[in-house]
């Protein structure tokens, strides 16, 4: 669980549909169990990268603005409920996702899609506010890329109709689109990012997704020698003590409150 959550999006739907009978766990959810611990064992060198200019359904994410996904899968035959999940790109790499069994019963997939929606809405204003406060304001708005047509027409209010109206607490989504702080778009099942938190995939989409989420496997770990390390530690304070030593003479507490400056060559020598 914790993979999943910290550094692991390829893994979110495995994870879910093992977790959905932990109460009551079989032989065949031990044996998915240990498919997963198989999968990572193989993939232990792999995590995210940062930095790749990728092009998507033709649209180029850029590295400094946020972009997010989202989808849903109507819900299946044994809980009913339906699974959505959603990521956000930055810098060609993910930075939050999520992957989790919606609480309210959906009774369509546009129900499902459009409450999807609101949750990555959520997120999205989080990570903006974030990013203002380290003064990297996203000063246009954030991509919310989904597959279903009639959810992202409903974000807009262009299909409203009885079979939608109960929606009220889940239209947080038409209010960022209002003010301008997510645009929505669409994008085909196919490059949606976010198609392997929701259902699982055959052998080669769900390879050709994971390398657009920017999840990239190193053949070999490069460590540092501490020796280089422990050099570099002597470098620093090396240039530390070049930089004091342009000063002729420093203040150092004396007498109690009272203060006093000394020639730097003799502060120097107490503080050896």
């Amino acid at each position: 669980m914790y993979l999943r959550v910290c550094t692991r999006t390829d893994i979110a739907t495995a994870v879910i549909a093992v977790a959905k009978h932990v109460e009551n766990p079989k032989v065949a959810d031990w044996d998915a169990l240990c498919q997963i611990l198989k999968y990572l064992n193989s993939t232990r060198s792999m995590g995210i990268t940062f930095g790749a200019h990728r092009v998507i359904d033709g649209y180029k994410h850029e590295s400094m603005k946020l972009i997010s996904y989202v989808d849903a899968s109507y819900g299946d035959q044994e809980f009913a409920k339906s699974s959505c999940g959603y990521i956000t790109m930055f810098n060609g790499g993910p930075i939050s996702w999520k992957s989790k069994v919606l609480s309210d019963t959906a009774t369509s997939s546009t129900e499902a899609e459009y409450m999807a929606q609101a949750l990555a809405a959520k997120e999205i204003i989080y990570l903006r506010n974030l990013l203002g406060s380290l003064e990297i304001a996203q000063k246009t708005s954030t991509l919310l890329f989904g597959d279903n047509q009639a959810a992202l027409k409903l974000a807009l209010k262009e299909n409203a109709s009885d079979l939608t109206k109960h929606l009220n607490h889940h239209h947080f989504i038409r209010e960022c689109v209002q003010r301008g702080q997510i645009e929505m778009k669409y994008v085909s099942t196919h490059s949606n990012l976010v198609d392997p938190f929701t259902k699982p995939l055959d052998r080669d989409r769900f390879g050709r997704l994971r390398l657009l989420i920017g999840m990239i496997e190193s053949d070999e770990f490069h460590f540092v020698d501490e020796r280089i390390l422990k050099q570099t530690q002597i470098d620093n304070c090396n240039r530390i003590n070049e930089h004091r030593t342009k000063k002729k003479s420093v203040r150092v507490p004396f007498n109690g409150f009272a203060s006093k400056e000394i020639d730097i060559s003799e502060y120097l020598s107490t503080r050896q």
